[in-house]
């Protein structure tokens, strides 16, 4: 019996997620391993920096067909120049070349489906007539902008906010309006979203391995940890304004572990500050600390889509802590019941000093957390959600 011939999809990604070390990439590393199963995928991955032989593997194992376009920082930032001039938003802007434009156009009626992972590679869009065209917004940039511009303490940022916000929505509309199907993790954007086109919202797994993970230190001080990319903006202000606003306030000795890669200047100086706040940079095995503290924060108060630091923390059945920004759009999560949110300082840190103090009072929260995580949020529901749209 003759076998049925895949369907081919292009997948066009702004660098390699391997490994994937952050929620952004654990995104497109999934996403590439599902379209890997059910069709012949090609990438098209645009970068500033020479692969690894880990990253090159990892693309020829899951891809039929890759095009590396490399090119040095100098014209990524020249991008930037001509965005400005050009009236479109620097995300776009800057990963928009020539180039790879000519290349696509060479190969715009090969593919039957093609996605673009987030607005920055849309540029490309009005090559693909011919095909099913994907837009993996995951969030809309557009919105979160809209939100921090008016929380970020950093000048650069309110700067670029300002400039951008207008033109990430006007555009994002119009790619909407594009593509035949938009994919969004945060409910409530792809809600606002669904007035510019066809919108689904399909929320963002956590790795599997994370229900079962059982490794613990045990530490005979009060410890609060934080997970996340510490080059992020939200997650800069966010461990700022909590290392001003609410550790002061928290049981004598204890420590707030911030766990991330590249960590900012201003995150490096919160720990020459406070002997108490460890920054630890990238580490193997992030869990095994997250795993250990009293409880964990998120205290977001910017960002946008979902935050993958708040699904992992409740996998592993870890007590939670967040605000409103962080926890609403984690659909089905009921305040007292799935996690604590706390908007106002003083409150977020006697919630977490009753947790320090008297934790076997909230160890119910993490068990319903990780239930509510198991049910509602693993990577094989993306699958099957994603696959029901596809095929």
């Amino acid at each position: 019996m003759k076998a049925t011939k895949k369907k081919s999809v292009l997948l066009i990604i702004p660098g390699v997620p391997y490994p994937p070390t952050d929620g952004h990439k654990l995104k497109i590393y999934e996403l590439i391993k599902m379209l890997n199963k059910k069709f012949d995928l090609s990438l098209v991955i645009l970068t500033n920096k020479n692969l690894s032989i880990d990253e090159v593997r990892f693309v020829n194992e899951y891809s039929i067909n890759a095009k590396i376009f490399y090119f040095h920082k100098i014209y990524f930032v020249l991008n930037l120049f001509k965005s400005l001039i050009l009236g479109i938003p620097f995300q776009v802007g800057y990963f928009s070349f020539c180039k790879v434009r000519r290349f696509l156009k060479c190969r715009s009626k090969q593919y039957d489906f093609v996605f673009f992972n987030l607005i920055r590679t849309c540029s490309y869009i009005d090559i693909f007539k011919n095909s099913i065209v994907v837009l993996d917004l995951v969030d809309s940039i557009g919105i979160n902008y809209m939100r921090s511009r008016k929380k970020t303490t950093s000048f650069l940022f309110k700067f670029i906010y300002n400039i951008e916000t207008k033109r990430l929505l006007k555009y994002e509309k119009k790619c909407i309006k594009s593509s035949n199907l938009t994919l969004c993790v945060n409910n409530d954007e792809a809600k606002y979203l669904s007035k510019y086109g066809n919108v689904e919202w399909i929320p963002n797994g956590v790795k599997e391995e994370l229900f079962s993970y059982s490794m613990k230190k045990e530490n005979d001080f009060p410890s609060v940890g934080f997970l996340g990319a510490m080059f992020y903006q939200p997650n800069i202000d966010a461990v700022k304004w909590f290392a001003k606003n609410v550790f002061p306030y928290l049981p004598l000795g204890t420590k707030f572990y911030i766990i991330g890669g590249k960590p900012a200047e201003s995150v490096l100086k919160l720990q020459k500050e406070n002997p108490n706040i460890i920054v630890t940079g990238f580490v193997e095995d992030p869990y095994l600390i997250l795993n250990s503290v009293d409880c964990v924060v998120a205290p977001m108060q910017t960002g946008g889509g979902i935050q993958n630091k708040i699904l992992e923390a409740m996998a592993l059945g870890q007590i939670v802590v967040t605000t409103s920004i962080g926890a609403k759009p984690i659909v089905h999560v009921v305040d007292g019941k799935h996690l604590i949110v706390e908007d106002e300082p003083l409150k977020m840190a006697d919630s977490i000093s009753k947790i320090i103090q008297t934790k076997y009072l909230y160890e119910q929260i993490g068990l319903n957390a990780k239930e509510l995580i198991l049910k509602y949020y693993s990577w094989q529901d993306y699958e099957t959600k994603l696959m029901t749209k596809l095929i």
